[in-house]
């Protein structure tokens, strides 16, 4: 299995999951043709999606459905109130090929497992997704403010997670950006901090070579060093870590 963060920010984030029996995209938050782009990078091209799989309602994971389902139609996987979340319009061209998915209600695309697990963001019904695929284990977790430790036994031991360290608090906070908005960051129902990041993924981790595909990094309220300070301070094996960053524009690759 390959997987490529083709963008992961606030200005759009999606990801492909590609194994020798089916292509999965994890959200689609930017436009066709900048998809197609990434595509071509990768040298794939949109007719091989098979399946879309959509983490919450956003606009930064969603805004690409529209122009995507109207020349094409994978099956589509969302949790009921991320579709009851979307707009009507996009609702109209992705309701013949949705799946309505549960959280902790694995299901399988070819020989692919995926768990869905419940997330905490200022969405409707927001999850993640453990994908196991042979002896691999995937954890994708997109946007939170904590992951509940009633998650941690599903989660732990991974080959690879894909979990935000979005912003350094002292640095949002001197941000130009509205009160109301650093307090929704901060919550409960916001963004991982990089010192909660770090914690989780210590406690998450097991004793093998684990890689952390760092996404949804701030692009004014963080930096590579202070991610990197933050794992120094409750990491305790980072010489065990391998840590990828997954950037707004550029495209992250792991292969497993």
């Amino acid at each position: 299995m390959t997987i490529y963060s083709l963008s992961s920010g606030s200005k759009g984030n999606m990801t492909l999951l590609n194994s020798d029996e089916t292509t999965i995209l994890i959200d689609l938050g930017i436009s066709k043709n900048k998809m197609k782009d990434k595509l071509s990078q990768i040298n794939m091209n949109v007719a091989e999606i098979h399946h879309v799989l959509i983490t919450h309602e956003h606009s930064d994971h969603t805004a690409g459905l529209k122009k995507f389902f109207e020349t094409n139609q994978p099956n589509i996987y969302m949790t009921k109130g991320t579709y009851e979340g979307l707009s009507k319009e996009v609702q109209s061209y992705v309701k013949n090929t949705l799946i309505i998915i549960q959280p902790y209600q694995s299901f399988f695309i070819e020989t692919m497992k995926i768990t869905p697990f419940l997330l905490s963001h200022d969405a409707k019904e927001p999850v993640g997704f453990v994908i196991e695929h042979n002896d691999k284990k995937v954890v994708h977790g997109a946007d939170t403010g904590y992951i509940d430790i009633s998650n941690y036994a599903l989660l732990k031991h991974a080959d690879v997670y894909m979990i935000e360290s979005n912003h350094h608090p002292e640095l949002l906070l001197q941000s130009p950006r509205p009160m109301q908005l650093k307090k929704r960051i901060l919550g409960e129902k916001g963004h991982l901090s990089n010192d909660d990041a770090s914690t989780l993924i210590n406690q998450l981790m097991g004793d093998k070579h684990t890689i952390w595909m760092i996404t949804h990094i701030s692009e004014d309220c963080n930096s590579d060093l202070e991610i990197e300070r933050a794992i120094v301070r409750h990491i305790h094996r980072p010489l065990q870590l391998e840590i990828v960053y997954a950037r707004q524009y550029e495209i992250s690759k792991v292969s497993l």
